[in-house]
């Protein structure tokens, strides 16, 4: 069994270090930014083109 992770600088490993919410359009925005505020550490990229 292989693990693909990577060890972080404090010695724990891990799988990823960020979790991005990225709409697909500018009507999304708000749905991404209600979901990246109830998940810890996730982080919504609004739509440039968003309202």
């Amino acid at each position: 069994d292989t693990f693909w992770g990577y060890r972080r600088k404090n010695g724990r490993v891990g799988v990823r270090n960020h979790v991005i919410i990225l709409p697909v359009d500018d009507i999304s925005n708000a749905a991404a930014e209600a979901v990246a505020a109830n998940i810890k550490g996730a982080l919504a990229l609004p739509h440039a083109y968003g309202r």
